[in-house]
Formats: structure tokens, sequence, C-alpha cells
């Protein structure tokens, strides 16, 4: 298990300041009854433009997950990453998977998972896929290499993970052969190479944003090795 040097944090924004609550004004004078009919055509047809262009922008190639995401997404695959983002599979607690559940990613991103989480750290070994899933829900990310990945790039790895490991899980997985994944809730990015910038990348757009992620909560030690315990809610 890798040592845990919490050596900075991704501290989230400050909210931002409420707007002064005004009170509603009362209109003084007669509404004119011929200008209200007017107003309501006129944002009717607004209305039918506006979605006209959002139609138009769905239809080509837009509504995707946007900004950073959308940018992290299309360098992963510029370096040779295949990318899937497959549909939730359930959150439930089981003891152990149904007979008939099919996993619709390797490694799993969603679905039935145990009620006890994996300690946060850097492991050589392979971890329980159903508790880690639970990790997933809360946010967490997980580094996965493959048997057969050279321990030069393992090393590269747990270089990163010791850096900032907050949030962080690494772990071999039996059925990634020579391949590296990236795993949130529901993203997975697999390639044969390891790229700090581009892990960081996926951490940036994918990571603290589970189901049940407590973001807010990474200053009080949500996040950190040393103050995970076996379990959590």
């Amino acid at each position: 298990m890798g040592a845990a040097l919490a050596k900075k944090t991704r501290t989230p924004l400050p909210p931002k300041p409420k707007r002064p609550v005004q009170a509603p004004k009362l209109r003084t004078t007669p509404r004119d009854p011929r200008r209200s009919r007017i107003v309501i055509y006129a944002l009717a047809a607004s209305a039918v433009v506006i979605a006209g262009i959002v139609g138009a922008w769905l239809a080509f190639g837009g509504g995707g997950s946007g900004g950073g995401s959308d940018d992290a997404v299309g360098e992963l695959r510029a370096a040779g990453y295949t990318y899937t983002h497959p549909p939730a599979q359930g959150r439930t607690h089981v003891p152990a998977l149904p007979a008939n559940f099919k996993p619709n990613s390797v490694p799993r991103s969603s679905g039935p998972h145990s009620n006890q989480t994996i300690i946060y750290g850097a492991y050589t070994e392979e971890v329980p896929e159903l508790n880690a899933v639970h990790n997933l829900e809360h946010g967490a990310v997980i580094i996965y290499f493959g048997p057969q990945v050279p321990q030069s790039t393992i090393d590269e790895i747990n270089a990163f993970y010791n850096e900032d490991p907050n949030g962080l899980i690494v772990s071999k997985h039996s059925k990634l052969g020579d391949e590296i994944a990236l795993v949130s809730w529901t993203h997975v990015a697999r390639g044969k190479s390891f790229d700090e910038d581009l892990t960081n990348k996926f951490i940036d757009a994918f990571g603290f944003k589970g189901p049940e992620s407590c973001k807010n909560d990474i200053e009080q030690g949500c996040f950190r090795k040393d103050n995970m315990k076996p379990g959590g809610p």
C-alpha cells in the first residue's frame, strides 16, 4: 500500500454570494389588453425560434457533457484512449452481485455494491470491485492497471498518487491485460500508457461527482487515506 503524502488539495470554490432579496413591485396602472396580446405572441414566436436553434445544435453534435469534460474526452481519445460513458446500473447495497448481473463496463463504474468502502490508497494487488464501486459512488477516481502493465509504469502511477492522494485509489485489475483504466462514476477511459496531464484532466472533469460525492468535505479529510476507516455510508 503506497504512502499518502497529501501535498495539495482540490479545494472547491467558495459559494457565490446570494443576490439580495427584493420585494415584488405592484403595477400601479391598468394593463392594456391589446399590448398584452402582442407581448404574448412575440414571446411565443421567440420560443419557437429558440427551440429550433437548440434542436439544430443537438442534431449536429451538441448536448455533450460540455466544457472541460469534452476537452478531456477529446485529449484522451487523441492519446489513444478509449472513453465510454455507460449509463448507471443502480446503487443498491448487496452482499454479492446477483447471478444474472452483467456489468456494462470493464472495470465496473456503477451498479450494485457492498455497503463497505475501500480504504483510499495505492494497492499492489486487486481490490474487491464490489467495494470499490461504493467509493466511486462517493466521487472517487480509481486508477487500475492490468497484470501485464510494466512495473516502471506502475511506479509512475504510484508517484502520481503520492503527489495528491485525495480521492484516489490505485489497484490492479485482472481483466485489463496490458491496459490502464481511469474510472469514476459512469466514466471509463482505457489506454496502454500513463500520462499525468491526461489523468489530471480526467480527475478534474469527472472526479468528485458521484451521486453521493462529498467534495465539499475534502478539507475535513473526506478522501484522505489516513482519515478513512473501513466501511462508510
